[in-house]
């Protein structure tokens, strides 16, 4: 459950920005944008329960814009900074972060 994460994320004293990104996957899922894969109550072999996602092809723009909403950089999309907030999170593309973004592959922790 979204507050076993938030339990998990004081335990590990994740930063703030990580928990913006944790509640944005929960938003996203909840829309629609995003597919979760399996949660894990273990800390260390997720993100705070999440071990992958993947993104919904038909709405990988509004995924892609909601990310962008929550990490503005300062009117200019920068692809190596939104990257690396999901890197920080241990969350990688099974490929190339391009397919990713459009549903082509998933995220994976």
């Amino acid at each position: 459950s979204f507050n076993a994460q938030l339990v998990m994320r004081q335990r590990t004293r994740t930063r703030a920005r990580l928990e913006c990104l944790l509640r944005t996957l929960l938003l996203c899922a909840i829309a629609g944008e995003i597919a979760p894969a399996a949660f894990s109550e273990n800390a260390e072999q997720s993100f705070l329960g999440w071990t992958g996602f993947s993104v919904t092809k038909e709405r990988a723009q509004e995924f892609r814009r909601s990310i962008e909403e929550v990490f503005p950089m300062w009117g200019k999309t920068d692809d190596k900074t939104i990257n690396c907030i999901l890197r920080d999170a241990g969350l990688l593309p099974t490929r190339w972060w391009p397919e990713a973004w459009m549903g082509l592959c998933g995220f994976v922790f």
